[in-house]
């Protein structure tokens, strides 16, 4: 049995969601107070690291908290995402921009938590792929940290496009065996 953990399409679709989520709830803030609108995505990452270091110095009580699951899921599409552990010292950007990240990481680890109880494997290495990793270091350093393993992210850009090309030529290859 593989020792590798590939996070398919799903949880791509579902980073990527969450990071437009957020974004276009700071964006359309952004817009109300100085009728600019632009992108922020710098801004969040900026955020998420000094949410990161300052949620270190907080105990677990205290630590805001965000569910990620504002779509539902696969086995209950009616469940919310929630926002808990709110406290005055937590209620910042940055502590809601961290936990949006550290709850998409918890997500995809419970998902892994319930591949290994069916099927007992242990992941050794942990490959990552697309934009939602590729450029968010912050998200990248969290999956580490929740997972314990080394996250490797692929080794070309635009995943989605190079596995196209490669199906396309394996497919070509099979016609032409017919």
């Amino acid at each position: 049995m593989s020792k590798w953990l590939q996070a398919g399409d799903y949880a791509e679709t579902s980073k990527r969601f969450l990071a437009l989520l957020l974004e276009e709830f700071f964006r359309k803030f952004v817009k109300q107070v100085t009728g600019q609108e632009k992108s922020l995505y710098g801004v969040l990452e900026n955020m998420a690291r000094k949410g990161k270091e300052t949620n270190a110095s907080r105990s677990k009580s205290r630590k805001l908290k965000v569910t990620t699951t504002f779509n539902g899921t696969r086995v209950n599409p009616e469940t919310g995402g929630s926002i808990t552990n709110l406290f005055a010292d937590n209620f910042t950007p940055e502590a809601f921009t961290y936990g949006v990240l550290e709850g998409m990481a918890l997500e995809l680890y419970q998902m892994y938590q319930i591949i290994r109880t069916g099927t007992y494997i242990q992941v050794t290495r942990m490959i990552g792929s697309g934009n939602g990793l590729r450029k968010n270091p912050v998200l990248c350093e969290i999956i580490e940290e929740i997972f314990g393993i080394k996250l490797i992210l692929a080794e070309y850009d635009e995943e989605a496009a190079t596995g196209a090309a490669i199906s396309s030529t394996l497919l070509k290859s099979i016609e032409r065996a017919k």
